[in-house]
């Protein structure tokens, strides 16, 4: 997470791996109670790192970060002769549309690459096929998953905003947001209005609502705000109401303004994450000695624990919460223990162990 402003998660937000940082000269980065940012090689650098109770960052350096950017993708597309279009059944749509409006329970695909706005109703299933998509705003409504044929850029003038219970980017492909109005030159251009919907929204802004949603994207906003609302639950397990964000995220300002938020750094679609993952790549629990590889996976998952001096309790679910493996290992079990998921569909799960006092949760990504 690489915040120029600065980077401010709430409760019980966690870094499970990778690192933070804040560029500008008098930078902050806030983490409130139960946050983490713990993973081996991981540290949080910034001018001024804030922390409350009961949050875990073993190595802070008090020093604005030094980073290089990727060079920024613009939107410079013409809407001149583009119409508007509601999709209201399933299939294909085909071609540029000025805005284009997908009704509710529909599964779609989309094979266009420019447009102005996009609008996805809720419990939608749409599928993009265009390697590069040219857009101002992107709005997809509550319990929608959105796929991607390819790896895809979206070169965003405007704001994308992702609601409660979607999945986005299930398979892992590489998608990545260049969020920035040509218009404007130079960071801290913020201004917000009234869009074709009646919202307000922030300029150049990625907003994520984070109850039981899942994101797989990169996303740079050097202009705007990665901004994601997490739940209000209290409960640092409750996993099936958390949110998960996994890529490289850049941004003017990075915020977190709820609880049980997960952060992966992963440049998605990598070649060097589609392999085996090395010992570098694996998750590794801090306190917990218990590593999980390969992951991301095609099929298998080992779990190798350090010690089976006491029962362990493993469940994997899926993102909606459903329950595809569950297994009490017993004490003096071997140390290791692998789990087929070749019958499940790709995508982001959860697993979860519990031995002892000890309690472990990490995402798997299955190709």
């Amino acid at each position: 997470l690489i915040g120029f402003r600065d980077v401010d998660l709430a409760q019980n937000n966690d870094v499970y791996n990778g690192s933070v940082g804040v560029t500008s000269t008098y930078g902050d980065a806030d983490f409130d109670r139960y946050c983490s940012v713990a993973s081996p090689g991981a540290f949080v650098k910034a001018h001024d790192i804030d922390v409350k109770s009961n949050v875990t960052i073993p190595t802070k350096i008090y020093s604005p970060a030094v980073v290089t950017l990727p060079t920024m993708l613009l939107n410079t597309a013409s809407l001149s002769g583009l119409s508007n279009y509601t999709k209201t059944s399933n299939g294909t749509v085909s071609g540029n549309y000025r805005d284009l409006c997908i009704w509710s329970n529909k599964t779609v695909t989309i094979t266009g690459n420019t447009f102005r706005n996009i609008k996805i109703g809720h419990n939608c299933d749409v599928t993009f096929t265009a390697s590069d998509i040219s857009l101002e705003e992107l709005d997809i409504d509550h319990t929608s998953t959105v796929h991607f044929s390819g790896n895809t850029i979206f070169r965003v003038k405007d704001h994308v905003d992702i609601d409660k219970g979607c999945t986005f980017n299930p398979e892992a492909k590489k998608v990545t947001f260049y969020i920035k109005d040509p218009s404007t030159n130079s960071h801290g251009c913020y201004s917000s209005y009234h869009n074709w919907y009646g919202s307000r929204w922030g300029r150049n802004d990625f907003e994520v609502d984070g109850q039981q949603t899942t994101v797989i994207a990169n996303v740079y906003a050097p202009d705007g705000k990665i901004r994601v609302h997490g739940n209000g639950y209290n409960c640092h397990w409750n996993s099936n109401q958390s949110c998960t964000m996994t890529g490289l995220f850049i941004a003017e300002q990075i915020e977190s303004d709820g609880k049980n938020v997960s952060w992966y750094s992963y440049d998605c679609g990598s070649s060097t994450m589609r392999q085996a993952a090395p010992m570098a790549q694996q998750e590794e629990a801090v306190a917990y000695e218990l590593l999980v590889y390969p992951n991301p996976t095609d099929a298998q998952v080992t779990l190798q624990f350090a010690s089976m001096e006491q029962p362990a309790d493993v469940v994997i679910t899926d993102m909606a919460g459903r329950v595809v493996r569950h297994q009490v290992l017993s004490a003096q079990s071997a140390l290791s223990s692998t789990y087929d998921l070749s019958d499940q569909a790709a995508g982001v799960y959860l697993i979860q162990v519990r031995q002892g006092e000890n309690s472990f949760r990490t995402k798997l990504i299955l190709k």
